[in-house]
């Protein structure tokens, strides 16, 4: 009994000692396989600068010029001259003498009224007038004699004077019978019909215009009111064919309480009758010159801040950005201010480099000459 135990424990100890062994050799054989491998590995070094990239751009030279200011604004056409004609009597239309359309010079008879009835009265009238005078005439003749006395000479001259003003009425009333012209101007419109019976002062009778003279009305808002006082030139556009020069006539004093704005008007020739009553004007403006860069409209560009502006570039190569501002346009060109006299501006690139980046450039054209 005793011999089996101590051989059970001998046989124990070398088991022990075969599981050591075995687990310390895998050991050591994963320690050789990766010191091989760390070996050949370099471990990164993340604090090492990355390459920057360079972008091309294509750029242009820019050499500030003077250049007009324009300002626009859109405004309606008015004939200088436009009325309503109405009677100022009662009556009957007796005749049309002339047509819409037709030209007439200041004067001229465009409607007759039937003239009977005024015409009665003018020579009823009359007569009343010698009849008074004869009156007074002889009442006068008495009161030298001192048979008459101050209070018949003065109602004989009362009735004179009332006569006289009557009279004065009723011709004023036959000449009234004829609707005429008011100026040298165009009738535009006739509202009645030959028989119609009109009242005075309300029923129209002719539109009448004279229209050789437009006046355009607009309104420019407070910040621009100081920029009108500066105008070199004004043209009107109201349509590709017909360009006009107009003249400043008014600018207001008071703005409009709404709108905050300020009314102004225009006045420009029509002689031609190219411009016709309503129609709608762009006016534009040109104030003092201002130093501007005229570019290509594609190469303005907005900023992180949602300004508008361009961007250029160093003499180190690196971009930078200008807010501008447009003063004038000319097709696909144009003109603005707030960029150095002298300027390597971005033209193809721009949307691809930020403000710092620098640039490989290569210049496309140099636009120095004046407009």
């Amino acid at each position: 009994m005793q011999i089996d135990n101590k051989i059970k424990i001998r046989k124990t100890g070398k088991l022990k000692t075969a599981h050591l062994t075995a687990t310390l050799i895998i050991i050591f054989s994963l320690l050789w396989i990766l010191s091989g491998k760390l070996k050949d590995k370099e471990i990164p070094d993340f604090n090492a600068a990355k390459p920057q990239t360079v972008f091309k751009v294509v750029t242009e030279s820019s050499q500030a010029i003077e250049k007009y200011r324009e300002l626009f604004f859109y405004g309606k056409a008015f004939a200088a001259q436009k009325v309503e004609l109405k009677s100022e009597i009662d009556g009957k239309i007796a005749k049309i003498i002339k047509e819409d359309g037709n030209y007439l010079a200041a004067g001229e008879e465009i409607i007759a009224l039937d003239n009977r009835q005024y015409e009665t009265s003018f020579r009823q009238f009359k007569a009343n007038l010698a009849e008074k005078k004869l009156t007074l005439r002889s009442t006068k003749n008495l009161a030298r004699k001192k048979l008459a006395s101050k209070a018949q000479l003065a109602v004989a001259q009362a009735d004179f004077e009332k006569a006289q003003a009557d009279l004065k009425l009723a011709e004023i009333d036959l000449k009234n019978t004829k609707i005429i012209a008011p100026f040298a101007g165009k009738i535009e419109k006739i509202y009645i019909e030959e028989g119609e019976v009109i009242k005075k002062f309300d029923t129209p009778l002719v539109q009448f215009l004279n229209d050789n003279k437009i006046l355009i009305e607009s309104y420019i808002p407070e910040k621009l009111i100081f920029a009108i006082d500066a105008i070199e030139n004004v043209t009107v556009n109201f349509s590709d064919e017909i360009i006009k020069k107009a003249e400043l006539n008014y600018i207001a004093n008071l703005a409009d309480p709404e709108t905050k704005t300020y009314k102004i008007e225009l006045a420009v020739d029509n002689i031609d009758g190219l411009i016709k009553d309503g129609m709608t004007a762009k006016v534009t403006f040109l104030t003092n010159p201002e130093v501007a860069h005229r570019i290509k409209a594609s190469t303005l560009t907005i900023d992180e801040a949602g300004n508008i502006g361009v961007k250029h570039i160093t003499a180190e190569n690196l971009v930078i950005f200008s807010e501008v501002k447009i003063i004038a346009e000319e097709g696909e060109e144009i003109y603005v201010s707030g960029l150095p006299n002298s300027a390597e501006i971005i033209t193809v690139g721009h949307s691809f480099v930020k403000i710092g980046d620098q640039v490989q450039i290569k210049q496309d054209k140099v636009s120095d000459e004046p407009n």
